[in-house]
């Protein structure tokens, strides 16, 4: 398993934070898009509003890069989708799964 994916997952499993569609293998791909459907949403660093918010993204916007990888956060009973963005230390951001529609 890929360095950061490993440290991601011991984040995730220290923070309450439970996988609900983990991917074998997170490789990017290119006709897994999303629109956000939202005025206004953050791309976070980690699957979690407490971590570093690395930029927002705007309605009409198109967000993807990982085929339907997703975290379920229990603390916050919300999903996050795994979104491709250069601002992340390991190139995954993480938005609110209900903010955004599958193109």
């Amino acid at each position: 398993m890929h360095k950061t994916a490993t440290a991601l997952l011991m984040t995730i499993a220290t923070t309450g934070i439970l996988a609900t569609a983990p991917t074998a293998h997170a490789a990017t791909v290119a006709n897994c898009q999303y629109q956000v459907t939202a005025d206004r949403i953050s791309v976070w660093e980690l699957p979690t509003n407490s971590s570093t918010r690395l930029k927002y993204k705007y309605r009409g916007d198109v967000v993807g890069g990982y085929c339907d990888w997703t975290y379920y956060n229990q603390t916050e009973n919300r999903e996050y989708l795994a979104v491709a963005t250069d601002a992340a230390a390991d190139d995954i951001g993480w938005v609110n799964r209900d903010l955004v529609r599958k193109l």
